[in-house]
C-alpha cells in the first residue's frame, strides 16, 4: 500500500471518527436541552408555589389586622392576596403533568374561590358589627358610666356608704 492510499485511508477514519463524535454530542446536546426545560418548568412551579405560599400568609397577617382594627383596607389587602394566590396557582396549573397535581392545585383553587368569598362576608359582617356596636352599645355604655358617676357624686355629697359600696361592687 502506498503513502498516498494510508493518507486517504487516514483521512476517511479520522472523518468517520468526527461524524461519529459530531452525532454523539449532538444527541446528548438534544438529551440536555430536554432536562434543561424540564428543570426550567420545575423552577417555575417552585416559584409558583413558593409565591401563593407567601400569598396565603399575607392573607392571614391582613386578615387578623383587620380583625384587630377594623380597616376594610386591610381586609381589601387579604382579598388582594388571594387573588394573587389564585393567579399564581392557574399559572402552575398550566405547567403541571402529573394528574395527581392537577386534582391538588384545581381543588386549591376551589378552596380559594370559598376563601375569598368568606373574607367578603366577613368583612361585611364584622363593619355591621362595629357599626351597631359604635352607634348602639357604646353610647349606652357611656350613658351608664355618666349615670353611675353621678350616683357616686350624690352619695358622696350625702354621705350615704351604702350607694357608694353598691358603686363599688358594680365597677368590680
Amino acid at each position: 500500500m502506498t503513502t498516498k492510499y494510508k493518507i486517504i485511508i487516514g483521512f476517511i477514519v479520522m472523518m468517520v471518527l468526527l461524524a461519529g463524535m459530531a452525532g454523539i454530542g449532538y444527541r446528548n446536546l438534544g438529551i440536555a436541552s430536554d432536562y434543561f426545560t424540564t428543570y426550567d418548568r420545575m423552577a417555575r412551579l417552585n416559584v409558583l408555589m413558593s409565591d401563593t405560599s407567601t400569598a396565603l400568609r399575607t392573607t392571614a397577617n391582613m386578615t387578623e389586622r383587620f380583625f384587630i382594627s377594623y380597616d376594610s383596607n386591610d381586609i381589601a389587602s387579604a382579598i388582594k392576596s388571594i387573588e394573587s394566590a389564585e393567579g399564581f396557582s392557574k399559572e402552575a396549573l398550566g405547567l403541571m403533568r402529573e394528574p395527581r397535581n392537577i386534582n391538588s392545585i384545581e381543588a386549591s383553587l376551589k378552596n380559594l374561590a370559598n376563601y375569598k368569598a368568606l373574607l367578603a362576608e366577613l368583612r361585611d359582617e364584622l363593619l355591621l358589627s362595629r357599626e351597631q356596636y359604635d352607634k348602639t352599645f357604646q353610647p349606652a355604655v357611656d350613658s351608664i358610666i355618666k349615670e353611675m358617676n353621678t350616683v357616686v357624686t350624690v352619695g358622696r355629697r350625702a354621705g350615704n356608704v351604702d350607694a357608694l359600696a353598691t358603686i363599688n361592687t358594680i365597677w368590680e
